[in-house]
């Protein structure tokens, strides 16, 4: 996170950002938790079922059909980088940071040290840094909600360490988050709407089963980040850039609520055979119509954006 005078200073927040955020239970890993349940030889680490990844892995496999192939339900990126690694999957939907910080054993990687195998077999959809409070919440940006019960996404997801990353490169410390909870998916809903935590960070593409949940639940209504803060998060930390939940993306948001987002990727391990890999880029290709109509956040996806970003890891030899 190379941002010039300011470098040790975001540093230092993200670091204790994390320490704060941190729940006990995070020395109980997804992998330890997934090991009992071998995927086949093509198994996708996806996400939760609300969530686009487990859509997408889904999809994917069908393009591989009749091959054996099963989306996995996961915590999200975090954990299907550990899978990943472990041998316990095959390939992995993954956040754009979270797989740039465990190339380089950064964050939640630093124990496990670089993982230098990962290797990128295409870009899939955009995402989107995403903050739900209730409707009649008086929070109208992000710091607003200093101070506040925040809600996080569970441990093994993306949401935790790009939440965190966020927070402390629009100049949060420590000191600005009263109670931060890490919340599944099937509970955050609940935890919103009953005032556990006033806010939830997520990152995901919209449209999303998720959001139409939180805005039958309770109401919700999503925060803006403003301009400086949305500068910040993309000088800081390059796999970051402009981004917006689009207007009509859920029948009461009449307007685009700007943010910061970056791109999910299909990863795998340098170990994976050449010509596997060569032919699921193929069939991806061939098969990009279905899967952009497989989910409202897949829509637009077309043949170009399936180029990794260049903070993504290298490329497959079988994808090139």
């Amino acid at each position: 996170m190379e941002t010039g005078s300011g470098a040790p200073l975001t540093s230092l927040r993200i670091v204790a950002l994390a320490l704060l955020l941190a729940a006990p239970a995070a020395a109980q890993t997804s992998v330890q938790q997934l090991r009992g349940a071998k995927p086949g030889p093509l198994g996708i680490a996806a996400g939760p079922t609300t969530g686009v990844y487990f859509t997408v892995g889904r999809a994917l496999c069908e393009l591989l059909a009749p091959a054996p192939c099963a989306s996995r339900v996961t915590a999200g990126s975090v954990a299907n980088v550990e899978l990943l690694r472990a041998g316990d999957a095959a390939y992995a939907i993954v956040q754009t940071d979270v797989a740039q910080t465990a190339l380089k054993g950064l964050g939640r990687f630093g124990l496990a040290g670089p993982c230098g195998t990962l290797r990128s077999v295409a870009a899939l959809h955009a995402e989107v840094f995403t903050v739900a409070v209730r409707g009649a919440d008086p929070a109208r940006t992000l710091a607003d909600l200093k101070g506040r019960k925040l809600g996080f996404g569970a441990i093994g997801s993306g949401d935790r360490p790009s939440g965190e990353r966020i927070l402390a490169l629009a100049g949060w410390t420590p000191g600005d988050v009263a109670v931060a909870r890490g919340l599944t998916r099937s509970i955050a809903a609940k935890a919103l709407c009953g005032g556990e935590v006033d806010a939830l960070f997520t990152i995901i593409g919209h449209p999303n089963d998720f959001g139409f949940e939180l805005a039958q639940a309770c109401r919700t209504r999503f925060v803006p980040l403003a301009p400086e803060d949305v500068r910040r998060a993309a000088d800081g930390d390059p796999t970051f850039g402009p981004a917006s939940i689009p207007a009509g993306a859920y029948p009461t948001l009449r307007a685009d609520v700007p943010s910061v987002g970056l791109r999910a990727l299909l990863l795998t391990t340098a170990s994976r055979p050449d010509a596997e890999v060569a032919l699921l880029v193929a069939r991806l290709r061939a098969g990009l119509p279905r899967l952009a109509a497989a989910h409202p956040a897949l829509a637009r996806l077309a043949v170009a954006d399936l180029t990794p970003p260049a903070e993504a890891p290298p490329l497959h030899a079988g994808a090139r």
